[in-house]
């Protein structure tokens, strides 16, 4: 009798033990609270939208109640976020969004507790690419051919300001030059600077390479020319002279090249370096009937 009075109070018990575990799951009132920052910055995200859902993504509470909480200097200094329940599901889903933003869920158990403190939701910005804002900077090339011609564009070389001709040369791919002066394109030496396709300076090279401003120029051309004893008998009776011909920018071509063969076989080097530094300031007609009379 003691026994079985002892069995039925234990069986009491266990049952006494279930109703309350049962009573005591999350069927009630639970409270939810959470901060949301940048995942970088670690600042709080003020105007993220915290929603509550079901395991199946069905929304249990749109929105949850914010509360921000500010620094002295009025800055804020966090963004928690709060909801009260009625559920009987032991896990619960937390959903955060704003635009810019990738959204992020949140499992969440719930147990006896009346009160679940979920881990701060870092939010990752969104990597965007709208290609309606896209700025494409086309990279320009600075040598090609042209038949036999190589071409080399002077305005994709990016100098110095204050650069001269010379330095324009030496950027110049395939291009060497010794302290002579002298030019090799390929391993090949240039016979002869051309200004314009025409002679400058009787072949002065060292004035036009050292005072012509490399921003003046817009294509250097490397080609092979017949000799002016082949050109005068119609036939190549001598081998071809390789020539580089610098060719200037439509705004800087004006009475230059007229200028400079007016001048040539006339002046010493330090007279025409002088001369040809004043042709670029667009005097040069001026100064050579000055400098005649």
């Amino acid at each position: 009798m003691t026994r079985s009075l002892l069995h039925k109070s234990v069986l009491i018990f266990v049952l006494l033990c279930h109703a309350f575990v049962t009573w005591a799951q999350p069927q009630g009132e639970i409270t939810i609270t959470s901060d949301v920052k940048d995942a970088f910055l670690k600042t709080p995200l003020v105007e993220a939208m915290v929603s509550i859902c079901r395991p199946d993504s069905s929304v249990l509470v749109d929105s949850c109640y914010r509360t921000i909480y500010y620094q002295r200097n009025g800055k804020p200094l966090s963004a928690v976020y709060s909801a009260k329940v009625k559920t009987g599901e032991s896990e619960l889903l937390l959903h955060a969004r704003l635009k810019g933003y990738e959204d992020v869920w949140q499992r969440i158990s719930i147990g006896t507790q009346a009160k679940v403190e979920v881990p701060t939701l870092e939010m990752r910005k969104m990597r965007e690419t709208n290609l309606n804002e896209v700025e494409v900077k086309a990279t320009r090339i600075k040598m090609f051919y042209r038949g036999d011609t190589i071409v080399y564009d002077a305005t994709a070389f990016k100098l110095p300001q204050g650069s001269m001709l010379n330095d324009l040369i030496r950027q110049m791919p395939g291009v060497k030059m010794n302290e002579a002066g002298e030019i090799f394109v390929n391993g090949r030496k240039v016979d002869e600077l051309l200004l314009g396709s025409r002679s400058f300076m009787r072949g002065n090279k060292k004035v036009l390479m050292e005072n012509l401003p490399y921003f003046t120029v817009k294509h250097v051309k490397v080609y092979n020319k017949q000799t002016d004893k082949s050109m005068a008998l119609g036939y190549d009776v001598e081998p071809k002279k390789l020539v580089m011909d610098v060719n200037l920018k439509r705004e800087y071509q004006h009475g230059y090249i007229a200028n400079v063969e007016g001048a040539a076989g006339t002046m010493s080097d330090g007279l025409a370096e002088l001369f040809f530094s004043v042709l670029l300031t667009g005097i040069a007609s001026r100064c050579w009937e000055i400098l005649t009379t």
